[in-house]
């Protein structure tokens, strides 16, 4: 099973969460939307909490991956900072991985994130269990909800990003 492909809805209740090491943190912290086991040998999309150095408000989009040449190993990269995603309200958000097109990752359908050297290792990736909310363990869980996951074994084109329900 792929973790890219993946289209989702998530809404997130609240802006305090769990660090990595599984203490309650009194502040905002990133969240796991979806996962492939762990962050030391994984891929996964997070919710960022909004970060004040930037522009406009509400949670952005990062990754953790050892499994996508081009985000580095072991790398958490920010995708978007402050799209507008805020807490209590449903957000649609779609990443499409491909081997000979990169990453893209969609907010409400809107390109957010597009990166031709992002290339995924789909066989890395498909040796992991999949994981909804959280990771393996209980690394950043969410403190929210996910609904209406499709999971799709090819590319999606912009056009099919734009034609999803």
């Amino acid at each position: 099973m792929l973790i890219l492909p993946t289209d989702l809805l998530a809404r997130i209740d609240g802006s305090k969460g769990m660090t990595g090491f599984g203490q309650a943190a009194m502040f905002a912290c990133a969240m796991a939307l979806v996962a492939k086991s762990h962050d030391g040998g994984s891929v996964a999309l997070n919710a960022i909490p909004t970060d004040p150095n930037y522009s406009g408000s509400g949670y952005g989009f990062g990754t953790w991956s050892s499994s996508v040449a081009g985000w580095g190993t072991g790398a958490c990269t920010i995708v978007n900072r402050n799209p507008g995603a805020a807490l209590g309200t449903w957000f649609r958000l779609t990443a499409v991985a491909s081997t000979t097109t990169g990453t893209r990752i969609y907010h409400n359908k809107q390109l957010i994130y597009s990166c031709p050297s992002a290339v995924p290792n789909f066989t890395a990736m498909n040796g992991q269990d999949l994981y909804i909310g959280k990771y393996r363990d209980t690394w950043y869980p969410l403190d929210g909800a996910v609904q209406d996951i499709r999971i799709y074994q090819q590319a999606l084109t912009d056009a099919q990003v734009q034609a999803l329900p």
